[in-house]
C-alpha cells in the first residue's frame, strides 16, 4: 500500500521575507522569535503572520506563547478573513529542526503545521517546514510562491 504524498505547506514572498526579518532581529536580541501562520480557510497558503511574544524564562534557546497572544492571532485572523492554520518559531543557533523541547511540547500545540527559521550552512535563516502527524512532527514540503526554483 503507498502512503499519501505528504502535503506542502506554501507561503507567500511577503510571508518568507517576514519570517526571516523577524528571526535577523531576534538574533540580535537573543530571543527565539515566535508567531503564527494564517492561512485562508481550507488552505495551506501562508498570506500572514502574527507576532507573539516569547515568555519562556529562556528565551534564548526556547519559545512559549502565552494563551493571550493566541486569542489576538486568532481573532487578528478572522478579521482578515484567514484562520491560525499553525506556528513559527526560529533557532538562534540550530537547524530549521524540531529541536527536542519542540518534540516535547508537540501534544500541547494544537496547530498541526509549523515553520522553524534556524541556522544551517552560512546563509541563515534557512526554513522548513514540519506538519504534526500521531503527535510527531515530521518533515514536510515547504513552498514560497514566487521563488525560483
Amino acid at each position: 500500500m503507498t502512503k499519501p504524498p505528504t502535503p506542502t505547506l506554501t507561503l507567500t514572498a511577503d510571508v518568507e521575507h517576514a519570517i526571516r526579518a523577524a528571526w535577523r532581529a531576534a538574533r540580535e536580541e537573543q530571543v527565539e522569535p515566535c508567531g503564527f501562520l494564517l492561512a485562508p480557510p481550507g488552505s495551506r497558503r501562508v498570506e500572514a503572520v502574527e507576532a507573539a511574544r516569547n515568555v519562556d524564562p529562556r528565551p534564548a534557546r526556547s519559545f512559549r506563547i502565552t494563551p493571550e497572544d493566541g486569542l489576538a492571532a486568532l481573532r487578528a485572523a478572522r478579521e482578515r478573513g484567514l484562520r491560525v492554520l499553525g506556528i513559527w518559531h526560529g533557532h538562534l543557533e540550530g537547524p530549521p529542526a524540531p529541536s527536542a523541547a519542540d518534540r516535547r511540547g508537540a501534544p500541547s500545540i494544537a496547530a498541526p503545521w509549523m515553520l522553524i527559521a534556524g541556522v544551517d550552512g552560512d546563509d541563515p535563516p534557512q526554513l522548513a517546514g514540519w506538519r504534526r502527524v500521531d503527535g510527531v512532527w515530521r518533515a514536510c514540503p515547504l513552498a514560497v510562491e514566487g521563488a525560483e526554483a
